[in-house]
């Protein structure tokens, strides 16, 4: 074998081990980075009604009465979930389904530290819904001090 011969089977090898390298590091990565471990301790549960004011798909959040929720798959106290999303009759639907300005109803944690939020589900509340809402709020008539 000459020279040049071992120079190319080095480089190949090279390039498979650098290949190798980075597909590992990126799938380890994603892992880690995708999944929001939780536990009793560090989370409290919460739940919303409110407007839907932000959404961003490619950051998989949405922000809900100021708060900002992550819609990302979860580990609470070493069993797996994710953020199961609704629309107003029940279906499954994808984050891009909600828009700013929805009414939704949102079941979620957060962290004691009171400044990160994970989505447990997200619903969306139809317009009847928030019309019977108001509804029944006038039928309740003004309270008398």
């Amino acid at each position: 074998m000459n020279k040049i011969d071992t120079l190319k089977k080095i480089i190949q090898l090279g390039i498979a081990t650098l290949t190798c390298a980075l597909l590992f590091t990126a799938v380890a990565g994603a892992d880690s980075v995708s999944v929001v471990k939780m536990t009793d301790d560090t989370v409290i549960e919460v739940e919303i009604n409110a407007i839907v004011m932000e959404v961003k798909v490619p950051q998989s959040n949405i922000v809900i009465a100021e708060k900002r929720f992550e819609v990302k798959p979860f580990t609470m106290d070493g069993k797996s979930g994710k953020t199961r999303l609704f629309d107003a009759s029940g279906n499954p639907v994808k984050l891009s389904f909600f828009k700013e300005g929805q009414r939704v109803y949102v079941e979620g944690y957060e962290f004691s530290e009171g400044d990160r939020y994970v989505a447990k589900s997200i619903r969306l509340i139809s317009q009847t819904d928030v019309r019977n809402d108001y509804r029944k709020i006038e039928k309740m008539g003004k309270v008398k001090p």
